[in-house]
């Protein structure tokens, strides 16, 4: 809890901002109408400085976005050292590079596409996972998986609609990895035990934010979200630099034995995560 707090006060104060580019506005824009239902969410997200689009990308809260620097992106490297296979290595050169913080203020359908008894539970909510297209390298392309928006089937919010998506993130890991979850050219894959049980001890909330649902879009045709401000936009090397100060200050004794968190490889790095328990 105290590490969560650390990172999300760091990423609102830390000293190292810088302004996010402006996007081009087509001359033929219109006014879109704003989201029914509309509620405020404030939303974080790690890229690099030149994608500052949140067209078709994920984000979080806070602590999501703590569970994703903590659970995919420290362990990345250890596992694509390993295989090609694990997630996220194929994009590693569109994403990791010239990488913020930045926090944005949107304005949502508070339904998020969902019945009122769903309770944003797996079985039924509208996120989808969204990646930049490896194929083009300067990372101006992304698609957005569309399978969430099958999970729903009721008349009240038909399919196809692109919601303003949300789920809680120790929803999307449900059940303990086993050797099954790995790539083919592996026998044991320690990272996805990282990251499960880090979903648990972290949580926290992620987010997808559709093109074709984006109200200030003048070529969108739904309206489920639109950008309010944007908040902060930090060097994402100086948040995490105080991250890990604060986690291993006060975990000082467990990475004697490992080195820094930057160097922690599963499973010694898994002190780590008795830091959040």
């Amino acid at each position: 809890m105290r590490a969560r707090a650390t990172a999300a006060a760091a990423l609102l104060c830390c000293a190292a901002a810088v302004s996010a580019p402006a996007a081009a506005v087509p001359a033929t824009k219109l006014r879109r109408t704003r989201p029914e239902n509309a509620i405020n969410v404030t939303v974080v997200a790690l890229r690099p400085y030149n994608i500052s689009t949140l067209n078709d990308k994920d984000s979080a809260d806070a602590a999501g976005d703590v569970f994703f620097y903590v659970g995919d992106t420290l362990p990345q490297k250890y596992a694509c050292k390993r295989t090609t296979h694990a997630m996220g290595c194929g994009d590693n050169s569109i994403l990791v590079h010239d990488q913020v913080y930045t926090v944005s203020m949107l304005e949502v359908d508070g339904t998020f596409g969902e019945e009122p008894a769903c309770n944003s539970g797996h079985a039924c909510n509208k996120y989808q996972m969204c990646n930049p297209v490896v194929s083009d390298p300067s990372g101006a392309t992304w698609r957005c998986n569309c399978k969430a928006e099958q999970h729903c089937n009721h008349s009240a919010f038909p399919k196809g609609i692109p919601w303003f998506g949300r789920v809680r993130v120790h929803e999307r890991y449900p059940s303990q990895p086993n050797a099954g979850s790995c790539p083919s050219d592996l026998k044991s894959c320690p990272w996805t035990t990282w990251k499960y049980q880090t979903s648990k001890l972290v949580g926290g909330l992620w987010y997808s934010t559709p093109k074709n649902g984006n109200c200030d879009d003048p070529y969108a045709e739904y309206c489920t979200w639109r950008l309010v401000d944007t908040v902060k936009t930090a060097d994402a090397t100086c948040v995490n630099t105080w991250l890990h100060k604060a986690v291993e200050t006060r975990g000082s004794h467990c990475f004697e034995g490992c080195g820094t968190i930057s160097k922690s490889k599963p499973p010694r790095g898994f002190c780590l995560l008795d830091l959040f328990r």
